[in-house]
């Protein structure tokens, strides 16, 4: 994982767009692009075709995400791509391996932990035999799933 390869290479700056008109219109709200859109658009286009580690590939979200470049679900946007782009290696691992490398990929983009808790997870990881994966972007990001109220007892 902390091999160098074209992590982010799919995801365009018009991809991104799509995974968060997406997020939107699951929620009924218009895609709007924040003043820091351009700048976020020249760091993204900027980093995401370069050769990169996994944790690059993941602090070129976060700090895209910090840029706050949509007005709605910008969060959701740069995690869903996180996730995506983790997703072949995700599913190798047990699914509680598996389950912790996503929480933990998405805390990291939206700035929940540190950069530590991130690499030692890498670092554990990393004894585990993992096949090369040929990653095929999804063109949406999953479907939300609404939350449900539960009544009480």
């Amino acid at each position: 994982m902390e091999k160098e390869q074209t992590w982010l290479a799919e995801y365009t700056w018009d991809e991104v767009i799509r995974f968060n008109a997406t997020l939107c219109s699951a929620q009924k709200f218009d895609c709007k692009l924040t003043p820091k859109a351009d700048k976020a658009r020249t760091l993204w286009e900027k980093g995401h075709p370069r050769s990169m580690s996994l944790l690059q590939a993941l602090e070129l979200c976060q700090e895209c995400n910090q840029l706050r470049p949509f007005l709605f679900n910008c969060s959701n946007t740069f995690t869903s791509i996180g996730s995506d782009m983790i997703e072949g290696w995700a599913a190798q691992l047990s699914s509680l391996e598996g389950h912790m490398l996503r929480q933990t990929a998405a805390h990291f983009v939206n700035g929940q932990i540190q950069r530590k808790e991130l690499t030692d997870l890498i670092r554990f990881l990393q004894k585990r035999p993992l096949k090369p994966v040929e990653r095929k972007p999804k063109t949406s990001p999953p479907a939300l799933q609404p939350v449900r109220e539960t009544q009480p007892a």
